[in-house]
């Protein structure tokens, strides 16, 4: 009986080790970054990036959806958008969730160190080494 109660338990906990917490609460945000994220494991990129478009355009403050939406773009070689991104990403998101900053910061450091861009990204690293000199 034992063993029959222990494994009732553990189904009933499996749906909640499976839970991801998300920055924000915007239930259809999340349903369009999950549905952006299954297309972007089939590698139907065009098809992930519309829906973390949805996704962000519905909750501006999506912070993982900015960082999966970019990395994407930088996967894919656009980094003229990639940047336009997480400059957009940062401007919505940092003002009320100044945590993410250095986030941010490195991915705008990989964006100017792929673009070849060494000033911008000295400068981002600069700034990245007084965020976590703050800590």
């Amino acid at each position: 009986m034992p063993k029959v109660l222990l494994v009732l338990i553990l189904l009933c906990l499996a749906p909640l080790a499976n839970a991801q917490s998300y920055s924000v609460i915007d239930n259809r945000a999340i349903k369009l970054f999950q549905e952006g994220e299954l297309f972007l494991s089939i590698k139907k990129y065009p098809e992930a990036l519309e829906q973390y478009k949805a996704a962000f355009s519905r909750e501006k403050r999506f912070f993982a959806v900015y960082q999966k939406a970019t990395q994407l773009l930088v996967s894919l070689g656009r980094f003229e958008e990639a940047e336009a991104l997480a400059l957009q990403g940062k401007s919505a998101v940092v003002p009320e969730k100044p945590q993410y900053l250095g986030d941010f910061g490195w991915l705008l450091l990989t964006i100017y160190l792929k673009k070849g861009q060494f000033e911008d990204a000295n400068r981002s690293f600069k700034e990245l080494n007084l965020i976590v000199s703050d800590d």
